[in-house]
């Protein structure tokens, strides 16, 4: 079995993913006091959590067919999906204590950032110059920091 923990929060609660023996990747929640909480988006064999808040809401994104999406699982354990219209590929990266999750998606050959809002609202955005925008995380004020590369192929942080 491998186990890749992603991201912890501010009360000690990890997330992340483990493959079984038979190739299904999960993912998990352990918090600070030990209990582990195995959980999958219904339908895929490949879950991955990247980012938690301080209310143990997750984001990440699974993989159905050859299509990567977007998750939210809530504190309750209810999973929501998503992906900005149009996309065949959704990478959650990010997310702040309002419940507002920021990642790319895949616009044809340009991957473009999103914010979703905690009710759902998806917005995308691209730093002037950008071929590829990559947003890796949000603060509390729903401020985005990650990078773009432009058309030279330079990265650039924002």
């Amino acid at each position: 079995m491998s186990v890749e923990p992603s991201a912890i929060n501010a009360t000690g609660d990890i997330t992340g993913d483990y493959t079984d023996s038979s190739g299904v990747t999960h993912g998990f929640l352990r918090t600070a006091g030990g209990k582990i909480t195995s959980f999958d988006v219904s339908g895929t064999t490949y879950t991955a959590p990247s980012a938690i808040n301080k209310t143990d809401v997750i984001a990440g994104y699974y993989l159905i067919g050859d299509t990567l999406s977007g998750f939210v699982r809530a504190a309750d354990g209810t999973i929501t999906t998503f992906e900005p219209k149009g996309s065949g590929l959704t990478e959650a990266f990010g997310i702040n204590d309002k419940g507002e999750i920021t990642g790319y998606w895949q616009d044809g050959s340009q991957a473009r950032g999103f914010l979703r809002s905690a009710t759902g609202t998806i917005k995308s955005f691209d730093p002037p110059q950008s071929t590829q925008t990559i947003p890796l995380g949000i603060d509390k004020r729903a401020a985005i920091t990650g990078f773009f590369t432009d058309a030279s192929g330079t990265n650039h942080g924002f």
